[in-house]
């Protein structure tokens, strides 16, 4: 049986997209950084070093289940911080246009929830290239399987079914979203429809501590009792 980044990979190909992939590596994101636009996408079965925010160490399923990906995009300014609510948007809407029925949220600053446990996280990057800035958006997504060690974590098809065919068509608007949002992410300021957005997929996160009463253009979350900064978290 073919893997989820094989899948992902024939999906790239398909696109005419450039891709990069490996059985095993140190981490997608790393290779990005070291070969810069070089490739739209890095894929990996498995990762040595993978990293989460912060320095965690981020954990793969199972018979290579898991979506290790690095998604790159060249910018004419460098990254701004609404960079991180806006492609955590884009990854909560492509799932939830393509399996509208479950119950996705969102966790700030960069976990993807499948009822109360994780099911993907984001970690992303900016580094110069003279004139230009490259952007690279790390992608872990438990797809067929989940890391057993981690009792927080779940997976796609403890849910629903994933073949191929829906696993494209999750694909097509993922990509999608993510290339609206590499060209806001200069940006300063949120479009106030994403903002809102935003408010709702946070406010589905069913183990928060407070409702989430706004979330203005620069990305900060406004409760009753405290103004949080996206990028703070």
């Amino acid at each position: 049986m073919e893997s989820i980044n094989q899948w992902t990979k024939k999906w790239a190909d398909s696109k005419g997209l450039k891709v990069w992939f490996e059985k095993e590596t140190t981490s997608t994101n790393s290779i990005a950084k070291q070969n810069g636009g070089d490739f739209e996408i890095y894929l990996a079965d498995r990762q040595t070093q993978g990293r989460g925010r912060s320095g965690a160490h981020w954990s793969e399923g199972e018979n290579y289940g898991t979506l290790l990906s690095s998604w790159t995009f060249i910018l004419n300014s460098p990254p701004q911080p609404i960079a991180s609510p806006l492609f955590g948007l884009a990854v909560y809407t492509a799932l939830k246009s393509t399996w509208p029925n479950e119950s996705f949220s969102l966790k700030a600053p960069n976990d993807i929830y499948l009822g109360q446990k994780k099911l993907a996280g984001l970690l992303i990057e900016g580094i110069s290239r003279g004139d230009e800035s490259l952007l690279i958006v790390g992608l872990g997504l438990n797809v067929h399987s989940f890391p057993l060690e981690i009792t927080t974590a779940t997976h796609l098809e403890s849910r629903v079914s994933v073949a191929y065919e829906n696993w494209v068509q999750f694909l097509d608007p993922l990509y999608s979203y993510f290339s609206e949002m590499a060209i806001l992410a200069t940006d300063t300021e949120m479009p106030e429809s994403f903002c809102r957005q935003l408010k709702e997929a946070l406010n589905y996160f069913p183990l928060k501590d407070e409702s989430v009463i706004e979330v203005d253009a620069h990305g900060n979350i406004i409760t009753e009792d405290s103004v949080i900064k996206w990028f703070d978290l």
